[in-house]
Parts: structure tokens; C-alpha cells; sequence
């Protein structure tokens, strides 16, 4: 009779530590919609119930910024209901070439996205580059198949950089968030506000770019510059590696002339330069990044820079 009554005792604390288990499985399911598995391996290691804020892992990781163009003018004509409709099918669209190359996506920031790219060694630097590529057929894809609201294709920016970044909690016992932050977050979020300034789909940066093969993918390096925020400057480079067919060859006949139009211009020849450039939109049948520098070409020739300008563009907004 003893035994069996022990028996049923172990048998009881077994079927509670499974229930138990089950629960904690079924939660962290849940949970990982939320905030992705790849962040909780870190931030909560020892399982999410031991989940405490302050945890920090620090580790080199590539970041991705995407936005939408002109989200806020088109949506202006949607109901608020056509608005998450679109934005949710925009985002899954988006999501399948991230997860296809391992990224995760961090947070969504109304039609922005941020992902992360958390592979050892460069093997993050290609599964990065790759998935903003996929994202940007997948976007041309989509505008020639999709229904929803607006009748008109849409058009991102992406933007790539690697370096030093905090992975953590913050708040409190009561409520808290994960996060990363980090001057390479900030950059990368700067990059993809260039997209719209140079005209471009992709832009990544130089210390980012050194981790590929650059021969291995179409891009041309666009400027050196200084965001704000930051004091040194960086150079950025467009991919155009999603292009295709005649648009790809007439993109990298482009990119050519402008790598010898940008020499020109670092060595001030103004004059000289600006024909390049305007060769350049010829090739292409518009440029932005040329027209941009054919402005400047015209400004330094009446006002020249100080003799220390070594081609640095000062961004003086965000």
C-alpha cells in the first residue's frame, strides 16, 4: 500500500512538471512571435521564465534597415483598415527573403523594418546583402501581382552596415523591452535615409562592403559622407545586384563612367567631372547620385571648397 501510494506521488509530480514543461513550451511559442528565438537564445538563456532586464550580449552583427517610399502620401487616401491590410501583406512579402537568408526581424516600425543578421564571420555580410536583394525582387514581384490598396507600385530603400552592437533588456521587472543599439543601429538606419537622397534602392557601407566579394555583386561606390550624429565620414556604396537583363548592363556601364567621374571630381576637376556625370545620366536615362553631383560640380566651381576638403558631404539632416 506504501508503495503504491508513493508511486502515485511520483507519478503526480511527474504529470505536473509536464504540464508544467508543456506550458512553458506552449508560452515561449508565443512569445517568439513577439521577440524572435535568435534574441531569446541570448537574452534568456537559461529558458524566458529567468528572463531578467540589464541582460546584455555584445557581438558584431550586420543590420538592415528597409522603409517604405511615400508611405505617408499614399496612405492619406486608404482607410485605416486598407492601411494595416496593406501593410501586413507588405510586410510578410518582405519577411520570406530575410528568413530564407537566416535574418531575423528585430522590430517593425510602422512600414519599417529592422532585421538582423547574426551568422559567424562574413557569412552575415552575404546573408545580409542577399536578403536585401531578395526583398527588392519581391517587391517587383509583388506590385505586378498584387490587389490591395494603392493601385500604384511601391517603391523601398534598404539600408546595410555591420559593426558593435548591444543585444539586451531594458525596463523594469513589471515591463520591459528587447533591444540593440549601437552606433553601427545608428548608421545603418542613416544609410537607408540616404536611399532616398541618392536615388538608389540599396546602399551599404564601406566597412560593410569589405566583408564581400565585391566582385560578386553589382555596385558602385557613391560618395563619402558625414552623417549626422556621427563625426567620421563614411563611404557608401550602391548594389544594384538586383537588376536584371538590359537594365543590369546599362547600370554597369553606368557605374563605370561615374567611378571615373567621381575621380575627377576628388581631384577638383569640376569641368571635367561634370561631363562625366552628365554622361553618366545619358547611359542611364536618369541618375539622381549624377545630377547631385552635377550641382555640386557647378557650386565648386564658383565657390571651391577649403584646401583640407578631401570630398566629404556633409549631411546636415538625418
Amino acid at each position: 500500500m506504501q508503495a503504491q501510494r508513493k508511486a502515485y506521488a511520483e507519478l503526480k509530480e511527474t504529470k505536473i512538471q509536464l504540464a508544467e514543461t508543456h506550458a512553458v513550451a506552449v508560452m515561449t511559442k508565443v512569445f517568439e512571435k513577439f521577440v524572435p528565438k535568435q534574441f531569446l537564445a541570448r537574452i534568456a538563456p537559461h529558458g524566458l521564465e529567468h528572463i531578467v532586464s540589464g541582460t546584455v550580449s555584445s557581438r558584431p552583427i550586420a543590420i538592415l534597415f528597409s522603409d517604405l517610399r511615400s508611405f505617408t502620401t499614399f496612405s492619406e487616401k486608404m482607410t485605416p483598415g486598407e492601411i494595416f491590410s496593406f501593410l501586413n501583406e507588405y510586410l510578410a512579402q518582405m519577411l520570406d527573403p530575410i528568413e530564407l537568408n537566416d535574418g531575423f526581424v528585430d522590430k517593425f516600425i510602422g512600414d519599417a523594418i529592422m532585421a538582423l543578421f547574426d551568422q559567424d564571420g562574413v557569412a552575415q555580410a552575404e546573408a545580409a546583402v542577399k536578403a536585401a536583394i531578395g526583398m527588392q525582387k519581391q517587391l517587383v514581384a509583388w506590385n505586378a501581382t498584387r490587389t490591395c490598396l494603392p493601385h500604384m507600385d511601391v517603391a523601398s530603400g534598404v539600408g546595410i552596415h555591420i559593426g558593435e552592437v548591444m543585444l539586451g533588456t531594458l525596463g523594469s521587472s513589471t515591463r520591459m523591452n528587447s533591444t540593440v543599439i549601437g552606433d553601427a543601429v545608428n548608421l545603418a538606419s542613416r544609410l537607408e535615409g540616404l536611399t532616398k537622397y541618392y536615388g538608389v534602392r540599396i546602399i551599404v557601407s564601406g566597412e560593410f562592403l569589405a566583408c564581400l566579394d565585391k566582385d560578386s555583386y553589382g555596385c558602385r561606390e557613391l560618395d563619402l559622407v558625414s552623417v549626422k550624429g556621427r563625426t567620421a565620414p563614411v563611404t557608401v556604396y550602391e548594389v544594384y545586384h538586383d537588376l536584371e537583363g538590359n537594365a543590369w548592363d546599362r547600370h554597369r556601364n553606368m557605374a563605370e563612367v561615374f567611378g571615373e567621374a567621381l575621380a575627377l571630381y576628388r581631384k577638383r576637376l569640376w569641368n571635367e567631372a561634370r561631363e562625366q556625370f552628365q554622361a553618366c545620366i545619358k547611359l542611364a536615362g536618369s541618375d539622381t547620385a549624377s545630377s547631385l553631383f552635377i550641382n555640386r560640380c557647378n557650386h565648386y566651381g564658383n565657390t571651391p571648397p577649403p584646401d583640407d576638403w578631401d570630398g566629404t558631404h556633409v549631411m546636415e539632416s538625418k
